[in-house]
């Protein structure tokens, strides 16, 4: 059958922060690893490897759930890093706060060279900027270089206070900047993640842009977007799609629509272009029951491999992303 391979971006991201009116305000303020997480069912004690490859078959776990999982951990694990050194730079009192704006840093690891500042502002009604900036430990304060910047609207309890892990924003990593300092991974572009978690009962919505990062099997710059939404034990929907240069895989576009119910069966709908020769776009259709098992499959480049019956998914009919 025709086989589609899809981009995986491995993307380590530093810091995220939000401010408020006192210092426990602040750390209330902050988003928590809840509040930018990707939830798609999986099986109980099911691990996934990142790219592994196979083809679709009925009986065995859908391919495309497989892609679909892969890229939404990658998306969990970046946005986790994210605020596990969140905690480990708040955990300790600010270097400085005036009720509207507090500075932690220069903070520095001992066995590493560069040195980090979080400086977070208080708009008021609940609404905060902050900066992280970046420099090597033996420069001047002038050599600091902004990494991260990004803003939080904290949603409030019944007597006007932050609840700790919801609200709004959105915040851009720049791993140009980043790659400036002495101590840097190879990771080059920028990310921008937009978010909205309101409530444990709120729909959750998140979106992603990735802009000329770094594809790690074939070394091209890429460009990649996600969307994900979601009610609370609900339907779960998640979009991404990835282009590359032409001529460097066998994929030039491609783009994902994965759509699952709260029991775990869902559809795939896929809109791909073969490089280097560019064709109409071509499609595929996966769906898979609440065992996660493949029940259906279409491929409009290669009929032949076509099974099931488009009645036992989900959902239907197909529906494709506008990413």
């Amino acid at each position: 059958m025709h086989r589609i391979r899809l981009l995986v971006l491995a993307l380590p991201i530093l810091l995220i922060a939000c401010g408020g009116s006192s210092v426990d305000d602040l750390r209330n303020g902050l988003p928590s690893s809840d509040t930018v997480q990707i939830n798609v069912p999986k099986p109980a004690g099911q691990a996934l490897e990142m790219g592994q490859a196979q083809q679709a078959a009925l009986g065995q776990t859908a391919y495309f759930y497989l892609v679909t999982r892969d890229v939404t951990d990658l998306v969990n694990g970046a946005t986790g890093l994210v605020l596990l050194l969140v905690k480990s730079v708040t955990d300790n009192p600010p270097t400085s706060f005036n009720g509207h704006v507090a500075v932690w840093g220069p903070y520095t690891d001992p066995l590493h060279s560069n040195t980090y500042r979080l400086t977070v502002t208080d708009l008021g009604h609940h609404q905060y900027t902050y900066v992280l900036e970046g420099k090597a430990k033996w420069d001047p304060d002038s050599a600091y270089v902004a990494i991260l910047t990004g803003t939080h609207n904290a949603a409030t309890d019944s007597h006007g206070r932050p609840i700790r892990g919801f609200g709004s924003g959105s915040f851009i990593i720049d791993w140009d900047a980043a790659h400036s300092l002495p101590d840097h991974k190879d990771d080059v572009g920028t990310g921008e993640f937009t978010y909205s978690r309101l409530s444990p009962v709120s729909q959750v919505e998140i979106d992603v842009t990735f802009t000329q990062v770094l594809d790690r099997t074939t070394l091209q710059r890429v460009n990649a977007r996600y969307s994900y939404v979601q009610a609370p034990g609900g339907d779960g929907m998640f979009r991404f799609s990835i282009f590359n240069q032409p001529g460097a895989i066998a994929i030039l576009r491609v783009s994902i629509e994965s759509r699952w119910k709260s029991n775990g069966a869902g559809r795939s709908d896929v809109q791909y272009i073969p490089s280097p020769t560019p064709i109409a776009t071509a499609t595929a259709n996966e769906c898979w029951n609440e065992f996660f098992l493949s029940v259906y499959f279409n491929d409009s480049q290669d009929p032949s491999q076509d099974y099931g019956k488009e009645t036992d998914c989900a959902f239907s009919p197909a529906e494709y992303s506008p990413l």
